[in-house]
C-alpha cells in the first residue's frame, strides 16, 4: 500500500516538473507579449491585447505569428523620451549657472 502511494506521488512529481516549466515559459511569453503590444504604435493594439489576455494561447499566437508580421510591416516599438547621443548634455563641462563675470 505504501509503496503504491509512493509510486503515484513519484509519477506525479515527474509529470508536474515539465508542466510547471511549460507554465513558467508561457507566463514569460505572456509578459513579453503584453509589453510588446503596449509599446508598438499600430491600429489593432486593443484587439490583440484582449486576445492575449483572454484567449488561452493568445500570447503564443501573437508572439510567434503576429509579431513577425508587424516587424515586416514596419510597426516598430516606439521609443519615447530618449535623449539623442549627438546632443550635448548639461552635466558635462562647466556649469552654466555659475558663469564668471
Amino acid at each position: 500500500m505504501l509503496f503504491g502511494l509512493f509510486m503515484i506521488v513519484f509519477a506525479l512529481a515527474w509529470l508536474l516538473i515539465p508542466l510547471s516549466a511549460i507554465g513558467i515559459g508561457n507566463f514569460v511569453i505572456l509578459i513579453i507579449s503584453i509589453i510588446d503590444i503596449t509599446k508598438r504604435e499600430w491600429p489593432d493594439k486593443t484587439t490583440w491585447l484582449l486576445i492575449v489576455l483572454l484567449a488561452p494561447f493568445g500570447s503564443l499566437i501573437y508572439f510567434f505569428n503576429e509579431r513577425k508580421k508587424l516587424d515586416a510591416k514596419g510597426y516598430v516599438i516606439a521609443v519615447r523620451n530618449m535623449p539623442s547621443q549627438n546632443q550635448p548634455s548639461s552635466t558635462h563641462g562647466a556649469d552654466s549657472r555659475h558663469k564668471s563675470k
